[in-house]
């Protein structure tokens, strides 16, 4: 059975996020069109489970047209080392370079030195210079780059590691990669100190699986940090109605039309001026949505919200006059759609680009089965039916909202 969530506050705190995450701001301006790569490690690969920044970057971007690919891999270094499979390392960074070139990207996101961090301040300089190489590679292809710093190490107790050191190392990563992105005038998202605040904030669960790799509610977060730093705003939708005398309004983030009364009922449509952010898989998500409605003068008695002719809310009027935060209307089911229609495209993409099968297809046993390897193209048709879905589902739709009076106030 579904669970209907409405939190009517008195006072609305809201869940704070340190966005800051850039120390030397570079402005950055999104192409009417674009194709964007992720590039990285284990973070960047299991993104393709969870999806937040691309919903986020396709939705708030809906009026331009953006492609998105995900290359990460897990385990991988800027020397495309878990890349090679069955060849040598050596050819790690030519496959890495080829497999971005593949994609004709005009901007590719990178994430790497996590996993380089581990070897301590003795390996930094290769790193840097290693990460030099790749970035003129890119550079020559005609796409820019921006570089994301690994996140904080995240101290989640025994019986894992006392991340202490790590984090020292790390810091001395990142403050290279910073350099790095100064001497180059590239965009540069410190991930590592803003998921440090994080960590030192009031939040009631950890963001990690095993302090590196982000969990559902990490990924929520820290792809906010990001897209607020390639210049997202995130939409709010606060609406206030006053029926004291006549119908005023108040929004923020949304339009209205249509709205009447209709004896006690209010009728009215609205549509967000960009869809929701999609909710993280945690219990308490709905401390975490900013959507309030407020419906100011109504006649004593309880009162239940339809949006398009399902009910979403019920409370008396005076809980309404305070206020009603939501986490499951139109808006939200529309987020919660383009999401999954994102992830069903990347897992077709993954399989396109790494099939299961590769040694038989296209390595030292294709001369087995290497006849199949046309079938792999196969998968471009479907994801092209997944990103027209994703075209459309982007675009905000327009909700059907009705208050309606369903009885007396029961008091005590």
């Amino acid at each position: 059975m579904k669970r209907l969530f409405l939190t009517f506050l008195f006072s609305l705190v809201l869940f704070q996020i340190p966005l800051k995450a850039e120390s030397h701001p570079v402005p950055f301006q999104w192409k009417e069109t674009e194709r964007i790569v992720f590039v990285g490690g284990t973070s960047v690969e299991v993104a393709i489970q969870h999806n937040y920044l691309e919903s986020i970057l396709t939705s708030h971007y809906s009026n331009k047209n953006f492609t998105f690919r995900n290359l990460g891999w897990s385990g991988d270094n800027v020397l495309g080392h878990s890349r090679t499979v069955f060849q040598p390392l050596s050819k790690g960074f030519e496959i890495l370079v080829r497999q971005i070139q593949e994609q004709k990207p005009s901007t590719v996101l990178l994430s790497y030195g996590m996993v380089e961090s581990f070897e301590g301040s003795q390996a930094l300089d290769t790193f840097i210079g290693n990460y030099k190489r790749l970035l003129d590679k890119i550079k020559e292809m005609g796409a820019r780059a921006v570089l994301i710093s690994p996140i904080h190490h995240e101290d989640l107790g025994p019986p894992l590691p006392n991340p202490k050191k790590h984090n020292e190392n790390l810091l001395i990563y990142v403050e290279a990669l910073q350099k790095l992105a100064d001497e180059r005038k590239l965009k540069f998202v410190n991930l590592f100190e803003a998921t440090k605040n994080l960590n030192q904030s009031q939040r009631k669960t950890g963001i990690t699986t095993n302090g590196i790799h982000p969990n559902d509610y990490g990924y929520w977060l820290i792809s906010q940090i990001i897209a607020k730093n390639l210049g997202v705003q995130f939409p709010k939708f606060n609406l206030e109605i006053d029926t004291t005398q006549g119908l005023h309004v108040k929004l923020d983030g949304l339009t209205i039309s249509e709205l009447k009364a209709v004896g006690s009922n209010l009728q009215f449509k609205t549509e967000d001026r960009a869809i929701p952010l999609p909710l993280p898989k945690v219990d308490f998500a709905h401390e975490l949505h900013p959507r309030k409605i407020v419906i100011k003068g109504l006649k004593e008695g309880k009162y239940q919200l339809m949006v398009d002719g399902e009910k979403v809310a019920e409370g008396t009027a005076k809980a309404w006059s305070n206020g009603a935060v939501m986490v499951q209307d139109s808006g939200l089911k529309q987020a919660a759609n383009l999401k999954q229609t994102i992830t069903k495209k990347n897992e077709l993409f993954f399989h396109r680009w790494r099939p299961q099968n590769e040694t038989y297809l296209f390595l030292f046993r294709k001369h087995e089965q290497g006849n199949n390897a046309k079938e792999v193209k196969m998968f471009d048709p479907l994801i092209e039916k997944e990103e027209k879905k994703i075209n459309k589902l982007k675009v905000p739709f327009k909700a059907t909202y009705e208050l309606i009076h369903i009885g007396e106030e029961v008091k005590p």
